[in-house]
């Protein structure tokens, strides 16, 4: 989901939390952060609720 904020666009991403198992490299949070820097964005991550 994205959500439109004063300076731009947030996008929400849901995770099971089962891990990346046999996933290719730099398909986890390390490589979303990588990504984020290359455009000059950031990466936070946190609990949702519950």
């Amino acid at each position: 989901m994205l959500r439109r904020t004063g300076t731009g666009v947030e996008p929400c991403v849901r995770d099971a939390g089962h891990g990346t198992g046999d996933a290719a490299v730099g398909a986890g949070i390390r490589g979303m952060r990588e990504r984020a820097l290359l455009v000059g964005a950031g990466l936070v991550l946190g609990h949702g609720p519950g």
